[in-house]
């Protein structure tokens, strides 16, 4: 078999079936591409590439065309191709990307203590370079090919979330698995953002980076938007003192001008002002803030604090149960869990965050029956407020009770005509998920019909569970921001604000 058919088998079977032949063409061309940059001369044309797997993509990042530096967690390298030719501006780029890491390794050394934890034992490969595609560069490309075809009997990303060979991804400023993270700096976004994406930006997808690996592989079940990049806003906020995710709307005024201007990333559902126009005054100036208060970079450090106690007075205030009831996420609810988080990770009465942080900093593998053997998000986050007597009800539901209570008969009955008598008196979906395995009469149909039962089933318990963590976690909040409508700096508010935050987690 020659190696382009081999490679075509290769990509039919794994890759994504929207690709066409001429894409996996492609993907054949941009592999050979880091390999041969890698390895000049080593595969010929009549041979097919190495066997793919973490060691092959380490060997190619230990090659001369790539420079290194360890940074904490983070093995850092810089693609000496494209835009990033020149090995002196490589460097640089690497020495900016790696100052802006090590203020992340702190924050991450610092949140993730156990080393016998899922991070504590991993390393991290992040790979930046610069391709405009544009241009017609094509090392972008071939980093993504090369991890495609080292995911599969390595990372396994591709098995939960699809293959990375598609266009949508080979045009991304970001392309991930559970270890590696490629940041292309050509893409027009990162471009547009100068020096502060390396000095901000590259930290900040860092975080991101770890915070979706730790939810993800932790637990089981969908992520509230306010978890994740709560979470997200406090670690990136700790390393670089504001958030990355925001921006600064401001006028420069004098007696008789005014010039309206915008810095930072705008966040979604937010709209920069009207462009400058007209040429500035070489006059006297003060700045006065304007626009909307909740996507201040300026705020994001004292997490908002001021903005969201009057808030708490507004006739709706922020809610994370309202979130639930209305998969809703606003630019006020993306404030509102930056200061929810922050409280429960530094308020030290308890613990309450390093148990959260302990509990998703553990890795589940997906079991032989399919199911992920991690425990549903919702339960592990109301373990670390202390635990919500609602929820531990729901889990202790069975099948059948919860399925009468939702008043889902069709479902009901579909699971009888399954044959899924005998899983109606089980609560918990892996335990669900096993007695289907066990099951050896039934049919392929039969299987995936009951298999989607419990996974629907699930959906449903969990977004009533997310209700009941809101209320509690709602509740904390409003009381530890009535201690004080200023951002408490003082360590003695600190405790009275703590003491407010653990009390009102108690009143279950």
């Amino acid at each position: 078999m020659s190696a382009l058919l081999a490679l075509l088998c290769f990509a039919l079977l794994s890759g994504p079936a929207t690709e066409s032949i001429q894409d996996e063409v492609n993907f054949e061309e941009a592999l050979r591409g880091v390999l041969e940059k890698s390895f000049p001369g080593e595969f010929g044309d009549a041979m097919g590439p190495p066997l793919g797997d973490r060691w092959l993509f380490m060997d190619v990042l230990s090659t001369p065309v790539f420079q290194r530096k360890e940074v904490g967690p983070f093995d850092l390298a810089v693609f000496s191709a494209d835009g990033l030719k020149d090995p002196a501006k490589a460097e640089k780029v690497l020495n900016l990307a790696a100052t802006s890491l090590a203020k992340v390794a702190k924050v991450v050394e610092s949140s993730f203590t156990d080393r016998e934890s899922d991070l504590g034992k991993q390393r991290f490969p992040i790979v930046l370079l610069s391709s405009d595609r544009a241009a017609g560069d094509g090392a972008f490309d071939e980093m993504v090919a090369l991890l495609e075809w080292c995911d599969g009997s390595w990372t396994s990303w591709g098995e939960a979330n699809g293959s990375l060979w598609t266009d949508e991804k080979r045009n991304a400023q970001v392309v991930r698995t559970w270890e590696v993270l490629l940041i292309n700096l050509g893409e027009p976004a990162a471009t547009g953002l100068g020096g502060d994406f390396l000095d901000h930006g590259v930290g900040y997808q860092a975080i991101v980076h770890l915070v979706n690996r730790v939810i993800r592989k932790g637990s089981w079940g969908n992520v509230p938007p306010w978890l994740a990049h709560g979470l997200i806003d406090e670690m990136d906020i700790q390393a670089f003192g504001e958030a990355w995710v925001g921006g600064d709307a401001y006028e420069k005024i004098t007696a008789g001008w005014s010039r309206p201007g915008w810095s930072g990333f705008v966040p979604e559902g937010q709209l920069p002002p009207p462009p400058v126009r007209g040429p500035p005054k070489d006059l006297a100036v003060t700045v006065r803030e304007t626009g909307e208060s909740w996507g201040r970079r300026s705020a994001s450090g004292e997490r908002h604090w001021a903005d969201l106690a009057t808030d708490r007075e507004s006739a709706a205030p922020a809610s994370f149960a309202f979130m639930a009831q209305n998969e809703s996420f606003l630019p006020r609810d993306r404030a509102f869990a930056r200061c929810a988080i922050h409280l429960l990770l530094r308020t030290s009465m308890s613990g309450r965050g390093r148990d959260l942080i302990a509990a998703l900093d553990r890795a589940f593998e997906v079991r032989a029956d399919g199911m992920p053997g991690a425990p549903p998000l919702p339960s592990v986050v109301a373990w670390s407020l202390g635990g919500i007597a609602g929820i531990d009800a729901l889990e202790e539901m069975s099948l059948g009770d919860f399925l009468q209570g939702l008043g889902r008969d069709d479902l009901l009955k579909k699971v009888r005509d399954m044959g899924g008598e005998g899983v109606l008196p089980l609560a918990d979906h892996r335990d669900q998920s096993r007695w289907l395995y066990e099951q050896v009469d039934l049919g392929q149909e039969e299987r995936a019909a009951l298999f989607d039962v419990f996974l629907e089933v699930e959906y449903h318990q969990q977004m009533v569970a997310w209700e009941l963590v809101g209320e509690s976690f709602d509740r904390a909040v409003e009381a530890s921001l009535n201690v004080t409508s200023e951002f408490p700096s003082d360590p003695d508010i600190w405790r009275k604000v703590s003491m407010a935050f653990d009390q009102a987690l108690g009143e279950h």
